[in-house]
């Protein structure tokens, strides 16, 4: 339903006073300025975000994720066999 009706969706944040146009600024870039204030009030922002964008952001966060994965997967590869090359006692916790 949300995909055939909807126009996307409502993100809300909270944070400090000071803060508010750091969290615009990097609400802008994250989602190509696309994002529409619709709301401010007291370091409560509320932005309107097409649902083009959120499934773009959230493929490009999932996209980031897997690389750190992959890298964290072949660093612990690379770290055991170093340890084992050293003749480092590697215990496993039970």
């Amino acid at each position: 339903m949300k995909t055939k009706f909807g126009d996307g969706y409502h993100l809300d944040i909270k944070t400090s006073p000071s803060k508010v146009q750091e969290v615009k600024d990097f609400v802008d870039v994250q989602f190509e300025q696309r994002a529409v204030l619709e709301e401010e009030h007291q370091g409560r922002l509320t932005f309107k975000i097409p649902q083009s964008m959120v499934f773009f952001f959230f493929s490009s966060i999932f996209f980031l994720l897997s690389i750190f994965f992959f890298l964290l997967h072949y660093f612990c590869k690379f770290y055991f066999y170093f340890c084992k090359s050293l003749g480092c006692v590697i215990k496993s916790i039970s």
